[in-house]
């Protein structure tokens, strides 16, 4: 799975905008999370902020191999799209991809 990644992003508006910066990087799924409707909404809205389901998992996050360790936070019952987040050791969405799954 590939993604562009761009680094803190505030919305889901610049994230899809991330295409427009850089190239493709490679991501390996570390942890997998689903969250409810509306708690997937607050979160796209508002990627710059702490998120206990990130903080939970942050220390897996990273660069190794040339490919970006990567949370991978879905909306419950969405199989297609989801939001690869590298947190790099914070609690916040730190560096952030969406991708096709």
């Amino acid at each position: 799975m590939k993604g562009y990644f761009a680094r803190k992003l505030e919305t889901m508006e610049d994230l899809e905008r991330a295409k427009e910066w850089g190239e493709a990087q490679e991501i390996r799924v570390v942890a997998e999370v689903t969250l409810a409707k509306k708690e997937y909404d607050r979160f796209r809205e508002n990627l710059i902020e702490d998120y206990g389901f990130i903080s939970q998992h942050t220390q897996k996050t990273g660069v190794e191999d040339g490919q970006f360790l990567c949370i991978l936070v879905r909306k419950a019952g969405t199989k297609h799209t989801a939001i690869a987040v590298e947190s790099d050791g914070y609690d916040y969405t730190r560096y952030a991809a969406l991708v096709r799954i």
